[in-house]
């Protein structure tokens, strides 16, 4: 499994059991460190082993819950095909693991749920974006984060790989013709209206379209659309995508040009030039938002509001200081809230807890500098209400 997208990341804050274990290390995606990464993975799983023994498994369930982890080790394809860094999820009856575009610190926890704190920047404003590769030969559909290199291909259910293989499909949008007199679509763009193939529209275009047409569903039905989507391919594919799409952050600049022979660092590089000013246009946009909104009690640096706030769904934007923790507990039901300078066993990071439940209620968060957190604390929130 590697798709990392909300309802994942959902189902993972939510998972509550006596023992959940979460696992963290680095990768390689190619070299002859490769033959070390099964090795230092089956060293992860003992340690994890020996924790939930100490914490009151039998040896005998311990192995077995942790059989799926360890079965990777023996599966050679398996380590030939990774990203930088790699994140297991398994407790009684589940198994998860993602392969994701940055590095880890090695790192195993057994615990009443899982930690996810490694993975948010996936789901952070200014941590993610994605390259949709199109020509008729190929289609690539990449995820990646502003690190240099750090990005990974995706394999999405229902997005076809190539025009050939696209047509195998019997769609209800075959032999229509695009007009481009449309009703409003997303964001104010103009949509597309679909009739019967007519004079002037040959077959090669409706094969065309009807390609991008299943390309775009797969593409919007798999995605998080907070984050930016960059279209790379020739012009006129581009343009016909764009008339279809539905998508809500497609940027309006693309990589045009042949691009089935670049390389994905290569992809990353040409995007990120796309990307980076939308993001920053984003975050300081969100920050004038939080001085607009200051005066009007609809924003704060108070960490028990901010808490009780996102649990309910209020946080429209939340700015958390990169590389800080809050350790302590949060009792959302009594609002009762307990910091510890060092962590205890039952704490949780206070900050990231903030991340996750806005994240998972739709709203923004921002990972910032300290200095840049507005109010000068190390954390800040814009509310809805």
């Amino acid at each position: 499994m590697d798709t990392l997208n909300r309802n994942e990341l959902e189902f993972l804050s939510r998972k509550r059991e006596q023992f959940c274990v979460s696992i963290y290390f680095s990768t390689h995606r190619a070299g002859p460190e490769i033959r070390q990464d099964p090795i230092r993975l089956k060293n992860l799983v003992t340690e994890a082993e020996t924790q939930l023994i100490a914490g009151g498994f039998r040896a005998t369930r311990a192995r077995d819950m942790l059989a799926p982890a360890r079965d990777l080790t023996r599966r050679g394809g398996f380590w030939r095909h990774q990203e930088d860094g790699l994140a297991l999820f398994v407790s009684a009856g589940s198994f998860q693991y993602f392969r994701l575009p940055f590095t880890f610190q090695e790192f195993v926890q057994v615990a009443d749920r899982f930690e996810i704190s490694p993975i948010m920047p996936l789901f952070t404003s200014g941590g993610a974006f994605y390259v949709l590769a199109l020509s008729r030969n190929r289609v690539r559909c990449f995820h990646a984060t502003p690190t240099p290199g750090a990005i990974s291909e995706l394999a999405i259910s229902g997005v076809p790989r190539s025009m050939a293989e696209a047509l195998k499909y019997d769609v209800r949008e075959s032999q229509l013709q695009l007009h481009s007199a449309a009703a409003a679509s997303v964001g104010g763009k103009e949509g597309a209206v679909f009739t019967g193939q007519g004079v002037g529209v040959d077959d090669e275009q409706a094969r065309t379209l009807e390609f991008l047409l299943l390309v775009e569903r797969g593409v919007r039905r798999a995605l998080d659309h907070r984050a930016p989507l960059v279209l790379a391919g020739v012009t006129e594919l581009l343009a016909v995508y764009r008339q279809i799409n539905k998508y809500e952050n497609l940027l309006d600049s693309g990589i045009t040009g042949n691009l089935d022979r670049l390389k994905p660092n290569e992809l990353h590089a040409a995007a990120w030039e796309l990307a980076r000013p939308y993001f920053e246009t984003d975050r300081n946009r969100a920050l004038a938002r939080y001085g607009e909104l200051a005066a009007a009690g609809r924003a704060s640096n108070d960490l028990k509001e901010i808490l009780t706030s996102a649990y309910q769904g209020r946080v429209d934007s939340a700015f958390l200081a990169s590389g800080m923790q809050k350790w302590g507990e949060f009792d959302f039901a009594e609002a009762a809230l307990e910091l510890h300078d060092q962590r205890q066993p039952r704490d949780e990071d206070l900050l990231n807890v903030v991340a996750i439940q806005s994240v998972l209620h739709r709203g923004a968060v921002y990972m910032l500098p300290p200095q840049e957190i507005p109010g000068g604390s190390d954390i800040a929130a814009t509310f809805r209400y």
